[in-house]
């Protein structure tokens, strides 16, 4: 905490919560059309200062009927460097086939 400590209030504060601010899938479309045109490599489909903002979106996209091709791979991770160093970015690839295949080898390991 930032010196402020959590207490119940005495009254209540009458106020409607924000609108939703999570992406509905349907908002990556187009982003996952440019991603499927090249297959293999990594991309960022959205940043964010929040963390659970991406990761809430992951979970929407693995569970969505449009991207349930199992080519699709989605990860969550800080941004290391560049200008937007340290923010949250929802990473996506459609892997090609022999990425597809090391996958499946590797959970086999397991």
């Amino acid at each position: 905490m930032t010196g402020k400590q959590e207490k119940l209030p005495e009254e209540v504060t009458w106020a409607a919560p924000p609108d939703k601010t999570f992406a509905p899938p349907e908002r990556y479309v187009a982003l996952l059309e440019q991603v499927k045109s090249k297959p293999g490599s990594w991309a960022i489909i959205r940043e964010s200062q929040v963390s659970p903002r991406v990761s809430t979106d992951k979970r929407k996209l693995q569970g969505s009927s449009g991207v349930s091709d199992e080519h699709w791979e989605f990860r969550t991770a800080r941004i290391e460097s560049g200008e937007n160093e340290g923010m949250w970015a929802l990473y996506a690839r459609y892997r090609t086939r022999e990425q597809l295949e090391q996958a499946r080898k590797t959970r086999k390991r397991r």
